[in-house]
């Protein structure tokens, strides 16, 4: 499992996420330098009707570990240490979100409410919030 703790970026496309990797029950800082594809209308919507109006984004992430790290030993020095991880990502949109829900809350709501004028954190309806985590 990875959970990012921070992201750096180095230029508009391409950046660092600081996060945690747990593997076999441990837990070690991992950095992963991430690039950004694409963000648009998904490329195969012409030749293929299951991506029509899907609005697409995608990643690639790449890290480097070593598995003893995480107590993984067994067959060292037969098997390589050093594991070199690589994440492509997709996401799809198949909806717009309208203007007035998308992004952050106004820069003017400063008492903690939402554009909504509420302080729960939730939005307006009585939904649970958003989770902020982006590894998932």
């Amino acid at each position: 499992t990875f959970k990012s703790t921070a992201v750096h970026m180095k230029t508009d496309k391409t950046a660092e996420v600081d996060g945690e990797l747990s593997i076999n029950g441990i837990s070690k800082p991992v950095v992963l330098d991430v690039i950004w594809n694409f963000t648009g209308e998904h490329p195969l919507q012409s030749i293929n009707p299951v991506y029509a109006g899907a609005f697409a984004s995608g990643f690639s992430a790449t890290t480097q570990i070593r598995r003893s790290d995480w107590g993984i030993t067994r067959t060292i020095p037969y098997v390589s240490d050093e594991l070199r991880i690589t994440i492509e990502t997709e996401m799809l949109r198949t909806a717009e979100t309208s203007p007035a829900t998308a992004g952050p809350p106004p820069a003017d709501a400063t008492d903690g409410s939402d554009a909504a004028g509420d302080k729960s954190g939730t939005g307006s309806d009585s939904g649970p919030a958003a989770d902020p985590d982006t590894s998932k």
